[in-house]
């Protein structure tokens, strides 16, 4: 199965209405800056918990020692050893991560086909570091009232009504799409932190 990744978050398309007029700050939303800011805290993502081996000896035994040298290799296999398992360890956290940034795109995703209408992607097969469906879904509000068709524009009093409606559901639609978009950048700096714990477990591993 192809691995999902943060280009195939997808954005939501809610179509505005016409037969209205629009203020350019409705054209073109403020979108707040979230580069950094996720839809979790920053310290969200679970630690990997793998026991460091304990060092072996760093002074050796002196030579004629017989005991003294067979007590520090039974030390530096046990190192080994322990190092090994420090390593696996590492590594399945590493492979549980990339299964929490499908679930985080999976999240996304989701969010998306039920705006457009569309059916949901497949949810990822396993869960990670993290429990199945830990992302939390956008709180983002769509517009609800659906606009009638067009009046007849000889009667402009009804016109100017059903212009009202669009303006409304136009800038809630804006708000709405605004609140999706900032959603998925807050997605990606969310998968970001989980790329920052797999590397520093990664460095961790290889400094033992």
């Amino acid at each position: 199965m192809q691995r999902m990744t943060p280009s195939t978050l997808l954005v939501s398309v809610l179509i505005l209405v016409g037969h209205s007029t629009t203020s350019a700050q409705e054209r073109d939303p403020v979108v707040p800056d979230a580069a950094s800011a996720g839809n979790l805290p920053a310290d969200f993502y679970a630690k990997p918990g793998c026991a460091r081996p304990e060092a072996p000896p760093v002074v050796k035994p002196v030579r004629g020692d017989q005991a003294g040298v067979d007590a520090y290799n039974v030390k530096v296999r046990r190192y080994n050893e322990a190092g090994k398992v420090f390593g696996a360890c590492i590594n399945a956290y590493s492979d549980r991560a990339h299964n929490d940034v499908d679930w985080i795109v999976f999240a996304v995703n989701t969010a998306v086909a039920k705006v457009n209408g569309s059916n949901p992607p497949a949810a990822p097969p396993s869960p990670g570091n993290m429990p199945a469906n830990f992302y939390p879904a956008p709180f983002c509000i769509a517009p609800t009232d659906k606009v009638a068709a067009a009046p007849d524009p000889r009667n402009a009093a009804v016109v100017e009504a059903h212009n009202t409606k669009v303006r409304t559901f136009n800038a809630l639609a804006i708000s709405f799409n605004a609140c999706i978009a900032d959603y998925k950048t807050r997605a990606q700096a969310d998968i970001a932190r989980i790329e920052e714990a797999q590397n520093a477990a990664a460095l961790e591993a290889k400094n033992q």
